[in-house]
């Protein structure tokens, strides 16, 4: 019996010093992604301010091409949203634009499984080099949950090179466009 309190004394004590540590980790996490697109701001935002478009270049619509959308609110712009039901590579959940400044910024907020993960940030557009870059930030906060903040490399690390495959195929898709520099129109969407 008296092995029996040892052995769950020392798992009890395990327990608490994960959560304890768990809980001294950073709670913030942000994760973000860039690309230099040979096109003009005012046509790279054309292909990221209307929600449909993401269709084309949004690597989730190709993990799960049969995901159910609904798009809610203008076509562009603040209030513009969708929320999709997919398989487990993608799940549920919203995206929503919270402000935009047309060919400079859109702020984001994006929620997944009943609001259990959620985060906000910029996709962002400057000028370059006779083309324009595009930088992704999306930033979360995992409040009191010790086992999140342990996992707060491998999330940032997930997260970032998922906006970097969508906007890789973003640079892709514009890059293929015609030579007036608009995104080619897509009879799909």
């Amino acid at each position: 019996m008296k092995t029996l309190r040892t052995l769950l004394g020392f798992v009890f004590l395990g327990l608490a010093g994960f959560i304890l540590i768990g809980l001294s980790l950073p709670s913030h996490w942000e994760a973000e992604a860039a690309v230099w697109i040979e096109a003009p701001p005012d046509a790279v935002y054309a292909a990221v301010s209307p929600l449909r478009a993401w269709r084309d270049w949004a690597v989730w619509f190709v993990h799960d091409p049969d995901m159910e959308v609904a798009y809610a609110g203008p076509e562009q712009g603040a209030g513009a949203s969708y929320q999709w039901a997919g398989d487990n590579s993608v799940g549920t959940g919203e995206l929503r634009v919270e402000s935009a400044v047309p060919n400079h910024r859109m702020e984001l907020a994006l929620t997944m499984d009943d609001g259990r993960f959620a985060a906000r940030g910029p996709i962002r557009l400057a000028p370059e080099r006779d083309g324009t870059r595009v930088t992704w930030t999306l930033r979360g906060d995992f409040g009191s949950d010790p086992f999140g903040r342990f996992n707060r490399q491998f999330l940032e690390r997930s997260v970032a090179a998922t906006l970097q495959e969508s906007l890789d195929r973003l640079k892709t898709k514009m890059e293929q466009a015609p030579a007036s520099g608009h995104p080619a129109p897509d009879a799909g969407v």
